[in-house]
């Protein structure tokens, strides 16, 4: 006797077809975020291999590449791998060029000293990320979430994090003020903020005259300009005659002819930026002046005395690299004005002027 094999039928085949759908269905997201983060992943990888390679660049040159040459000139320092400019999520839209941009690098990257919490890079969609001088439009359609979201960020000092856009926007109309001095804009400024004279070194010098003398450094300085080293910056002048760059070109007399209380003479300086420390040691200030001086370097004074001639002040140590210099000079009475700043260092530093060769703009 045979038995009969009993095939599915057709209403079965359906109900199993449907079943591995549904599955399917199920499953589908979840193999597309795996997906996704293995994108986020190489992604974020790349952006701390560019800023290795920008950090290899700061030690072989003792600054910054512009941002031009960060996106596209870092082969030297990628091992001529240019695969890291390339985020893979990025590059799954075909839709455009624009769209498989994968970068932007910060407009002032070259500017970057001790900035270890600004964002040097970022997903993006134009290789230069304008946080001034823009639209709001334009910067939301430059900044992609392209990872659920969120996209990935370099900072200065190499690492990588997601962040929301909004969190970056330097536009927003109520805290992008503070999200641009946070994560944007570099110590020593940037290329808009600068004076025109500032591009080849030197320090932004104000100077406040006798007609001032009330209000120093509490209301407008009565010059702005640029001075290229601290070594008799304004030359020198008496009473009743003045040389070199000095500020007042009138002459300047013992006497209170304008009847403010002070000598017409009198003056007030301040030179404010970076100077750069070339190793690590104990530095001395050598300065010679005329009458109240006072030099602060990294937020500490490092020399004040009143009057006048040649003084040394104490040693105080630096480390190598870019430090807030403030020089503040007040001639108050006597005719003669000078002021020559020098410094040498136990670690190689011989006796040399303050100029433009180690000083920066702020």
């Amino acid at each position: 006797m045979s038995s009969l094999k009993r095939g599915m039928t057709l209403i079965e085949v359906l109900v199993v077809v449907v079943i591995i759908a549904v599955l399917i269905g199920l499953l589908l997201p979840g193999v597309q975020s795996a997906r996704e983060l293995a994108r986020i992943s190489t992604c974020g990888n790349n952006q701390r291999q560019l800023g290795v390679a920008l950090h290899n660049y700061v030690t072989r040159f003792e600054k910054p590449p512009r941002w031009d040459v960060f996106m596209k000139d870092m082969g030297a320092f990628l091992d001529g791998s240019l695969d890291v400019y390339s985020c893979p999520t990025a590059q799954l839209d075909k839709s455009s060029t624009k769209a498989a941009q994968s970068y932007g690098a910060n407009m002032c990257v070259e500017r970057f000293t001790k900035d270890s919490s600004k964002v040097v890079l970022a997903d993006a969609l134009e290789p230069e990320l304008r946080w001034t001088n823009s639209e709001r439009s334009a910067w939301v359609a430059a900044m992609p979430p392209r990872h659920f979201g969120e996209v990935n960020v370099l900072f200065f000092d190499g690492s990588v994090q997601r962040m929301n856009p909004t969190a970056l926007d330097p536009y927003d109309p109520v805290v992008g003020a503070e999200i641009t001095n946070r994560l944007w804009k570099p110590e020593l400024g940037c290329r808009g903020d600068l004076h025109p004279d500032c591009a080849r070194g030197g320090l932004i010098a104000e100077y406040w005259s006798d007609t001032a003398w009330a209000r120093p450094k509490g209301g407008p300085p009565d010059i702005v300009r640029v001075d290229k080293s601290l070594s008799s910056p304004f030359g020198s002048a008496d009473g009743y005659s003045t040389s070199g760059p000095y500020p007042f070109p009138d002459k300047r007399y013992y006497e209170d002819r304008n009847g403010n209380g002070w000598p017409d003479c009198a003056f007030q300086g301040r030179w404010r930026g970076f100077v750069y420390a070339p190793c690590s040691g104990n530095y001395v200030m050598h300065v010679m002046h005329d009458d109240n001086c006072w030099v602060d370097i990294a937020g500490k004074q490092v020399f004040y005395r009143y009057c006048c001639g040649w003084a040394t002040g104490q040693p105080f140590v630096l480390s190598p690299g870019w430090h807030p210099i403030e020089v503040r000079f007040d001639n108050d009475r006597w005719s003669h004005d000078y002021l020559v700043i020098e410094w040498t260092s136990d670690c190689g530093v011989s006796r040399q002027a303050l100029d433009m060769s180690n000083l920066r703009c702020p």
